[in-house]
């Protein structure tokens, strides 16, 4: 719980809503289409979503059925640059994040749920998450 200001009741972060993992989708995009971009892509196919977060993936309880391929997902740096579900070595970011060796590099995860770098030029699907109740 965090710490409440004086004359307040604490406040409960546990009440947050909860993101999951509901499916990549069909339709693909470019690593430098953006969080926005992706978002707007994933909730053309999955009212009520976003893209997915790595930690999202991570705690993804409930797996949909129809996962295929590979998409993209937003890495959660945490700590001194590390990211969840990879080492902070093999994370990079599309569009303006950072490079590796010059060439844009974006976080993706696949079907069976293995996190990888790949090329921002590329055309991937989009993890998308809702929230859980």
């Amino acid at each position: 719980m965090a710490l409440p200001a004086e004359g307040q009741a604490p406040l409960d972060v546990s009440a947050a809503p909860r993101f999951q993992l509901v499916g990549f989708t069909r339709a693909t995009a470019q690593g430098h289409q953006r969080v926005f971009g992706f978002t707007r892509t994933c909730a053309a196919e999955f009212p009520r979503s976003r893209m997915c977060t790595s930690q999202e993936v991570l705690d993804t309880v409930s797996l949909p059925r129809s996962l295929q391929g590979d998409a993209w997902v937003r890495p959660v740096l945490t700590g001194d640059w590390e990211v969840s579900g990879a080492p902070a070595a093999a994370v990079q970011s599309c569009a303006g994040w950072t490079s590796l060796r010059g060439e844009d590099r974006g976080w993706t995860v696949d079907a069976s749920g293995a996190f990888e770098s790949r090329s921002c030029g590329a055309f991937r699907r989009v993890a998308c998450c809702a929230s859980i109740p």
